[in-house]
């Protein structure tokens, strides 16, 4: 073990590098074989009731099985008390001690009782400023002195804390990330899908979390599978998860097109098995309840919750929940809309907690029934992405259910939370309630326009609530309207009369949520008027053209169009009108007429300005306005490699061994068979059969018949690599074989490339265009003629 500098000081070092060389040292000390340690990890991330921490280290005995022998703490010289991050991180990891370390001592603090005292002191150096050689001396003493700890401090099974199995399900869904990212880009690559399909690290997350809730379900009812051969674990627990009790079996069952886990996790699995199986949660059902609840708070928002908006009160039931992180208490048998694990996470806390099951639990608000027809209608809605076309006739067939009289064209920009929540308001009753939370910004846009006229046809729409990041909307089903709708701007709220949206000025809405205070007061005290087919019949176009040049004038059509370009001339009264927008009186857009009038030129913008302060007063400095967010899918930035990166390393370990040539490689099992010349100039296609014989043409038009479709077949793939000749075998069953096991060999060099490229590239757009461009750059046929074969 090498002997630090004796001159360097530790108190000159940065806080991070002192920390990352006290665990070199430790590590020095465990590879020497005196230690019951195994693995030291710097700022591991540990959940504790003050939320997550992250001890400078953590000493373990068995990081897979999440045994801990000590923890270290650095206390701050102004806040001496290292007490309560040592308890809370202590009980975390199933510890009755902890280890402080300040400038001249190292106090190892144990837990007697329910009190905690220092049960060890151990100096460092000899000085108040000990050098790196002082600290290395120290750290050696304390791993001894902590041979003992580690033993004698370890918590009893039965007295582990929530917070412990907490983390310990954590960890383990931490270790499962990895092999199950990995996994799934394979599994995409390999699948050819053209649906839109979440991120791969998302599906990863909620196939791991969905299992940890199976696994904690078996646990808690005693059937935790018995030890087994790792590769067969998720069968195992398929099969003991068929004999929970219903509605469990129900919800935690496997799905159909559900991906199973690698052998990798399954070996990781099968180790939180084991320690649960020595940890016999099932007698302890409490406990285990409290560390569901943990995770729920710190990963709900991850896998798709949010804060459930709100409620009536008295609760209407059957009430239907839109993806919540929690489930009120007063939701009686609710219907649950959610993804997979919070699914499978809330019907066992539901079960835990021996509440009335849900009615009804689907991953898609497009799924939920007519019937039972819910009384309230809660929760948020997110999925921004476009549907494809495929996607949108199975939308338009769902929304026949919820609305069986009615026939909708949507615009083709329409988000899938959009067609959801037309499906809901189709869905409810009369007078059923809704408190619905949906991206901002979309009232401007032309899905939007129609998406509100169809809710106020149907619904009366009581108050709207912009947010920084999303629209609130409460309404209640019912053909009588609001008296006036309440909207929440900052902290200011703003009232319109129901019948001023129903004479068509909309655009009020977009505006009561944007406007700025003294220009939204001209609206209310009638100096600006949104414009309607009504009004506009006699409005001088220069006047509003100039009208639309000034502050003012930019800064209301910004708001009310959402950010869009001022529109040309030819088109500016339907854009107007579409709008609604507010003008000044049709006076005041004379006299800005007149005044380019006068000189014959376009008078500047600062000259309008000041003519429109002249009618209207003094106007704010106008904030610039918010561009409309347009409602598609928004792709995060996903970590990927660099592309010339990935093909080397691709190209490495597919390509290592060459790509197979046909027929030659194929021809060398057969002692000189017959052979037949064929002559292309251009790549080939297959036109027909008459009586066995196949007629064949290249590029140009020229054509020639060949005897056996399989000839054919093989005279195609070869020309799309190269011109020239080919010798084929006469004999028709030599060329199937070596045909048959051509394909064989592409399809698995394929096979291959997807998967070396989807494990390496997180982008799955990015890493199909890689696996062609390899492909093509390989010189193999086109894998359209391999695939349909």
């Amino acid at each position: 073990m090498k002997t630090p500098d004796s001159t360097q000081k530790t108190g000159q070092e940065p806080f991070n590098q002192r920390v990352q060389q006290l665990s070199l040292w430790a590590q020095e000390f465990i590879t020497g074989g005196r230690s019951p340690f195994r693995r030291i990890e710097p700022f591991a991330p540990i959940l504790t009731p003050a939320g997550e921490i992250h001890p400078p280290l953590v000493f373990w005995i068995n990081r897979d099985s999440y045994m801990a022998g000590g923890v270290l703490f650095f206390p701050d010289p102004s806040d001496p008390s290292p007490l309560p991050q040592g308890q809370m991180a202590a009980e975390a990891l199933g510890l009755n001690y902890f280890v402080t370390w300040d400038i001249s001592h190292i106090t190892l603090w144990q837990r007697s009782q329910d009190d905690w005292s220092a049960a060890r002191k151990l100096p460092v150096g000899g000085g108040e400023s000990p050098n790196a050689a002082d600290s290395h001396e120290a750290l050696l003493g304390l791993m001894e002195a902590m041979k003992t700890f580690s033993v004698l401090g370890a918590v009893l099974p039965d007295n582990l804390s929530a917070y412990y199995l907490a983390n310990l399900l954590r960890a383990t869904m931490a270790s499962l990330q990895t092999p199950l990212t990995e996994h799934y880009r394979i599994h995409r690559g390999m699948a050819e899908s053209t649906r839109p399909e979440s991120p791969a690290e998302k599906q990863a997350q909620g196939k791991s979390f969905t299992t940890l809730v199976r696994v904690m379900a078996l646990a808690l009812h005693d059937m935790l599978p018995k030890a087994g051969q790792p590769q067969k674990l998720e069968g195992d627990i398929a099969i003991a998860i068929a004999a929970l009790p219903e509605p469990l079996a129900s919800a935690l069952r496997m799905l159909p097109a559900e991906a199973a886990l690698p052998e990798e996790a399954q070996v990781r699995l099968h180790l939180l098995l084991h320690r649960l199986t020595q940890l016999d949660i099932s007698r302890q059902p409490q406990r285990a309840l409290q560390a569901l609840e943990i995770l729920r708070l710190e990963t709900a928002a991850e896998l798709g919750g949010h804060p459930v908006p709100g409620l009536p009160a008295p609760a209407c039931n059957p009430v239907l929940l839109l993806h919540p992180d929690a489930i009120p208490e007063q939701a009686e048998a609710p219907i649950l809309v959610a993804s997979p694990p919070l699914i499978a996470l809330h019907v066992l806390l539901r079960h835990l907690y021996r509440r009335t099951p849900f009615k009804a639990c689907v991953f898609n608000a497009l799924e939920v029934r007519p019937e039972p027809a819910p009384a309230s209608i809660c929760g948020t809605l997110t999925d921004s992405r476009l549907p494809s076309v495929g996607e949108k006739r199975e939308l338009t067939a769902r929304l026949r259910l919820s609305w069986p009289a009615r026939r909708f064209r949507l615009p083709p920009r329409t988000p899938m939370w959009a067609w959801q929540l037309l499906h809901l308001v189709g869905l409810g009753a009369k007078d059923t309630f809704y408190d619905v939370v949906t991206p901002p910004h979309w009232l401007s846009s032309t899905f939007g326009k129609q998406l509100l006229g169809l809710i106020l046809e149907t619904a009366a729409l009581h108050k709207l609530h912009r947010q920084e990041n999303s629209l609130r909307l409460q309404l209640r089903k019912s053909q009588q309207a609001a008296a006036e709708v309440e909207i929440v701007h900052g902290r200011q709220v703003r009232r319109i009369a129901a019948k001023q949206l129903q004479q068509g000025a909309g655009s009020l809405l977009v505006l009561a949520l944007a406007l700025h205070e003294d220009i939204w007061n001209m609206i209310v005290n009638g100096k600006l008027h949104p414009v309607t087919s009504q009004t506009w019949t006699d409005l001088p176009e220069a006047g509003l053209l100039l009208f639309l040049r000034t502050g003012l004038g930019r800064y209301l059509w910004q708001v009310a169009s959402g950010g869009r370009p001022l529109p040309r001339r030819t088109a500016l009264r339907n854009e107007v009108l579409r709008q609604s927008l507010p003008l000044p009186d049709r006076q005041i857009l004379a006299k800005l007429q007149h005044l380019q009038a006068k000189d014959q030129s376009e008078p500047n913008a600062s000259l309008l300005d000041r003519e429109l302060a002249l009618y209207l007063g003094p106007l704010p400095e106008l904030p610039a306005a918010a561009s409309s967010v347009t409602d598609h899918t928004e792709h995060a930035a996903l970590p990927d490699t660099p592309e010339q990166e990935v093909i080397e390393a691709v190209c490495e370990q597919v390509f290592r061994d060459g790509t197979p040539i046909f027929p030659d490689h194929y021809l060398y099992d057969y002692y000189r068979p017959e052979l037949r010349t064929y002559v292309f100039d251009s790549p080939l296609t297959i036109q027909g059969e008459f009586f066995g014989l196949i007629e064949v043409r290249d590029a140009r038009g020229n054509s020639f018949q060949v005897e056996g479709l399989e000839a054919a077949q093989a005279l195609v793939l070869v020309s799309s690599q190269r011109i020239g000749s080919v010798d084929l075998p006469v004999d028709r069953s030599i060329t199937v074989s070596i045909l048959d096991r051509y394909r064989q060999d592409l399809r698995k060099l394929r096979g291959s490339l997807v998967k070396e490229v989807f494990r390496r590239q997180a982008d799955p757009h990015s890493a199909k265009a890689i696996v062609e461009k390899l492909w093509r750059q390989k010189s193999l046929p086109p894998w359209h003629l391999i695939s349909g074969s």
